[in-house]
């Protein structure tokens, strides 16, 4: 009589622990994803609208190159003409000037969508979370405006060769010889030692070791 009980105890919290787990994995899925935001509504009038916004990569390492790709859809009453200028312009965290722009004259049917392909190389600000807003102009009138986060991370010491290594004067057999290459730290300041090395045919012919700091840029 108890393991009946039981059983139909066990019967009865099923769904209610279903739906707990079901509750728990929406919000964990939610959380994974930074959603599209319009900041401004669409106006009974309007043209187009901003149906997504997506970034790649994100997150994204400082002096990345960022696409941003917006897809907008044509909700107005009639055919958009080629020739006519849809103009789609990228400001971050709502501060001049404007990182990226684009202008459609493709035209656009009614009901039609399209997404358009923008790119920013990723800057740091006060924070790590940068916030993306796009702007969609028709004909000179602003149309429909929406936001976007995105997380940009600061790059770590990163050389790279400005230019290729030169030699000085007439090179001589016995003779040393002047070799300048010209190097840029293009992420955060170090005061770490660099070693530097020349090799011809894969063997070790000198170093030496660059101690001063040597700051971003």
């Amino acid at each position: 009589m108890n393991r009946v009980k039981q059983l139909r105890k066990q019967k009865k919290n099923t769904p209610l622990k279903k739906f707990c787990i079901l509750l728990i994995l929406v919000v964990m899925f939610s959380c994974m994803f930074s959603p599209m935001r319009n900041a401004e509504t669409p106006s009974s009038d309007s043209h187009l609208t901003i149906l997504s916004i997506t970034t790649t990569p994100n997150p994204a390492t400082e002096m990345d190159s960022v696409r941003i790709y917006v897809t907008i859809q044509n909700i107005g009453t009639h055919n958009i003409s080629a020739g006519e200028h849809i103009v789609i312009s990228v400001k971050v965290d709502n501060e001049q000037p404007i990182i990226a722009s684009l202008t459609d004259s493709l035209g656009l049917v009614k009901n039609q969508k399209r997404t358009e392909n923008l790119t920013w190389v990723a800057a740091i600000g006060s924070s790590q979370t940068r916030l993306l807003q796009v702007t969609v102009t028709y004909l000179g009138v602003i149309e429909t405006i929406a936001e976007k986060e995105i997380t940009v991370n600061e790059r770590k010491t990163d050389l790279l060769f400005v230019s290729a290594p030169s030699i000085g004067g007439m090179s001589q057999i016995g003779r040393p010889i002047m070799i300048t290459a010209l190097v840029k730290n293009i992420g955060k300041n170090t005061t770490q030692d660099i070693n530097v090395s020349l090799s011809m045919d894969q063997t070790l012919k000198s170093w030496f070791i660059y101690s001063d700091d040597l700051v971003k840029g």
